[in-house]
């Protein structure tokens, strides 16, 4: 028991960064599609409008 928790323990902060640089690259793909789908939609808009 205790050393499967220790084992646990020297994994945890490794799998940590992975997750945070994996949700920061997740956030920076949604942002630039989302960016990229508001933009367009803003074009066609005006150029509707004219």
């Amino acid at each position: 028991m205790t050393e499967q928790k220790k084992k646990e323990l020297k994994k945890a902060p490794k799998n940590n960064m992975n997750k945070k640089i994996f949700i920061q690259i997740l956030k920076t793909i949604l942002f630039s599609v989302i960016g990229g789908a508001l933009g367009s939609l803003i074009t066609f808009y005006f150029m509707s409008k004219l």
